[in-house]
């Protein structure tokens, strides 16, 4: 798997910045999944994405018009580490997942009840989640 050439640096440049006690706490996967979920929600802290759900996006990007999550973080990168507005669940998901092979679920994938083969699920048809994910 080939990384788009800024991720890797723009990852790790989100790391640094993190400023969370770490050691012995990194081999704790609920804590790693907590602070990685602060790292990227802007809501409650330094995080990449702001999230919106009231439908008044002035000053920011409709949710659903993302083309994926690398646009994200090159967008967050681009204008000093501030915020990017605005993101929703998939976009998160999206983002934490970026560049892994991985199938994130989220609260619209939940809610249609859809499941593949193995009985993971799956995005709907028309999900923005299938874009989000650079995997």
């Amino acid at each position: 798997m080939k990384f788009e050439d800024d991720i890797v640096d723009i990852c790790l440049k989100l790391l640094v910045m993190c400023q969370r006690p770490c050691g012995r706490l990194l081999c704790n996967p609920i804590y790693v999944s907590r602070v990685v979920s602060a790292m990227i929600s802007a809501n409650n802290d330094r995080g990449v994405l702001m999230g919106r759900w009231d439908g008044q996006y002035v000053g920011g990007i409709f949710p659903t018009h993302w083309n994926g999550s690398v646009e994200v973080l090159r967008r967050w990168l681009k204008y000093g580490s501030h915020p990017v507005k605005y993101g929703q669940c998939w976009g998160f998901a999206g983002v934490m997942c970026t560049g892994r092979p991985s199938l994130s679920l989220n609260p619209l994938d939940i809610a249609a009840g859809s499941r593949g083969a193995e009985g993971a699920a799956a995005p709907p048809e028309k999900s923005p989640a299938k874009h989000l994910s650079n995997i």
